[in-house]
């Protein structure tokens, strides 16, 4: 018997064995996958039906290292206010505060061996940052900061191998259900690559599955019969264009908008809304960022396309193909790339086209759901229904807020002038999977309870953003790594 199974090797499964590993845990990791994207459908029961949501099939994957190998690496710590939700507008709140969860936002920076500079990014730990600001009023300049390439899939961050070599690890093996003895102890139902069942057990097990993999996987369990809120309140953030930008001073633009280098590590400016101004017209909660496009065939798009090929092991474009591209920028790029080294920002040729993006916190909709049907064939693996929607509640926010930022940004001198967008273009899921196994302080409204711990056992925790009861303003992978630190505690306890 293992001291604890982790049922997914991907974000958070990874970093939560790595983490039991160095405590002197026996851990046991059950990854789905061999290779990236094998065994997906499994985890999601048959024939999925996923709507209108677009990061239900684009935004994950399997095999070691899991969505991380897709992640952009962006981390953007929450707020107190984020976690007291805004119940006038459907946010729910969540049944632990701020001061549960922020300690172990710098844990999760040691533990991934990332410098503190992005605890200064932040602002959050006692560093005062450096970075650009604007004037005090209904509006601040937040950043997020981002992991290097070589530490954002987790199957190959350094610091996570180091700590796995004492970690049984099998792959191919696709979870069915989790039961519980009388005992406490946990006994995980799984199949091989030849539709073979054998089992596992452990004092505990966490579910590490993703949003849909976790909401699967307890569906099959006997506890689920005692969950009625089992795949409620499934979430995403959601963008949208609102804004072009005629750049008329490009210096003096990308001072103000080109993310920034500190100390080698990647930040990017976003525009938030001030909590009064939000409350004051009964807005949900949002930022909004600059966007620059580039031609698919640039110089820019090419070598982001090489760098990512190495992340996410896809081929790699050719060679010439990309020397040839930058050659025909080589003017814009150069120059580019020397304002980035004498200033520390990230290269913005001025063949790209700025734009301003908008991005909006979901209100929490019970009927929102993932739902499943009987499958005779596969009893295990159900048919999937994702029902998702945006509403008018995103729309009102939209419009109430483009006027008033574009007027803001305006009143600067960022050298540039903002022009609002027609209101045509329709929101889009941004791959932020969240809820289906939601946090409560009652069974009657969640799945877990504030600890992570699946109501009802004595050893069953699920980890990730499946467990958001709300999705706070943006990026949820900071703070759902920052809960799997927290479950490590727990289990250790």
């Amino acid at each position: 018997m293992f001291d604890v199974c982790v049922v997914g090797g991907g974000t958070m499964g990874l970093f939560l064995a790595a983490e039991q590993s160095a405590r002197g845990k026996s851990v046991i990791l059950l990854e789905a996958g061999r290779s990236p994207g094998e065994n997906k459908d499994q985890l999601l029961g048959s024939r999925p039906v996923r709507g209108s949501h677009r990061g239900s099939e684009q935004a994950w994957t399997t095999g070691l290292g899991g969505t991380s190998q897709l992640w952009g690496g962006q981390l953007w710590p929450w707020q107190d206010w984020e976690f007291a939700g805004l119940p006038q507008k459907g946010i729910s709140a969540w049944p632990l505060d701020f001061g549960d969860v922020s300690p172990y936002y710098e844990r999760v920076l040691r533990a991934l061996g990332l410098p503190a500079t992005h605890a200064q990014i932040h602002g959050r730990f006692g560093f005062a940052s450096k970075l650009p600001t604007v004037p005090v009023g209904d509006y601040s300049l937040k950043y997020s900061s981002w992991i290097d390439r070589s530490r954002r899939n987790f199957g190959k961050n350094a610091a996570i191998r180091a700590q796995l070599r004492n970690v049984t690890v099998r792959q191919g093996a696709v979870v069915n259900r989790i039961n519980e003895t009388g005992s406490g102890t946990a006994h995980i139902e799984l199949r091989d690559d030849s539709g073979a069942l054998s089992t596992v057990s452990a004092k505990k097990v966490v579910l590490a599955a993703g949003t849909l993999g976790n909401a699967r996987i307890l569906r099959n369990s006997e506890v689920s019969q005692d969950l009625p809120a089992l795949g409620r309140g499934f979430l995403d953030h959601v963008s949208k264009r609102i804004a072009r930008v005629d750049v008329l001073d490009w210096n003096k633009f990308r001072a103000f908008s080109a993310p920034k280098s500190v100390r080698g590590v990647l930040a990017s400016p976003r525009i938030v809304p001030g909590v009064t101004l939000l409350n004051a017209h009964q807005l949900l909660p949002c930022y909004a960022h600059w966007e620059f496009a580039s031609p698919s065939s640039g110089a820019v798009a090419s070598l982001r396309a090489l760098l990512r090929a190495g992340q996410t092991g896809e081929p790699r474009p050719p060679l010439s193909t990309t020397l040839a591209n930058m050659w025909g920028e080589s003017g814009e790029l150069i120059e580019a790339v020397a304002r980035s080294v004498r200033y520390r920002e990230r290269p913005v040729p001025t063949s790209s086209k700025p734009y301003l993006r908008l991005d909006v916190q979901q209100p929490t909709r019970h009927d929102v759901q993932l739902t499943w049907s009987g499958n005779n064939a596969e009893p295990d693996f159900p048919n999937l229904s994702l029902a998702w929607r945006t509403g008018r509640e995103e729309d009102a926010t939209a419009h109430a807020i483009t006027h008033r930022l574009v007027d803001f940004l305006n009143s600067l001198d960022i050298g540039a002038a903002v022009h609002e967008l027609p209101p045509g273009d329709t929101f889009e899921d941004i791959f932020h999977m969240m809820g289906g196994t939601r946090m409560s302080g009652t069974p009657a409204e969640g799945v877990v309870d504030p600890d992570c711990k699946v109501f009802g056992t004595a050893s069953v925790f699920v980890a990730g953003a499946s467990v958001f009861p709300s999705g706070g303003m943006a990026n949820p992978t900071f703070t759902a790594l920052a809960l799997t630190a927290r479950i490590g505690d727990k289990i250790a306890d």
